[in-house]
């Protein structure tokens, strides 16, 4: 019953899969924020500064992503999305005000650099 009416269809899946295993080689974010400010400035950057996201967020998105790809679009419905969003948002939130106060830059999923070339 449940997969008649939430899964997608077999090939639909398959085909996730193959995408989520290619991903993995070359989705990498392992960025060091030092390391990318250096590299600007080496490269004539001036007022270069990294700022990272996402720790949290990010170990509560990936799986959430992961499940929403597997159901059918829709099937989900508001709730979910508000659910869904909600949870990133606050987790966005202690990631930005908290964690990024004690946890150093190189664990965040994410990292902005903003840089002037003169």
């Amino acid at each position: 019953m449940f997969e008649a009416t939430w899964a997608r269809p077999e090939h639909e899946l398959m085909a996730s899969s193959r995408e989520a295993a290619l991903e993995s080689v070359v989705d990498i974010h392992t960025f060091d924020p030092d390391q990318l400010s250096r590299i600007a400035l080496r490269n004539g950057c001036v007022d270069v500064s990294t700022v990272t996201e996402e720790l949290t967020a990010s170990w509560f998105g990936w799986p959430v992503r992961t499940f929403e790809a597997s159901v059918k679009t829709d099937a989900l419905g508001w709730g979910w999305a508000n659910f869904a969003f909600g949870t990133w948002k606050r987790l966005e939130t202690l990631d930005r005000k908290i964690l990024s106060k004690v946890v150093p830059d190189e664990f965040f999923y994410n990292v902005c650099i903003t840089g002037v070339a003169p």
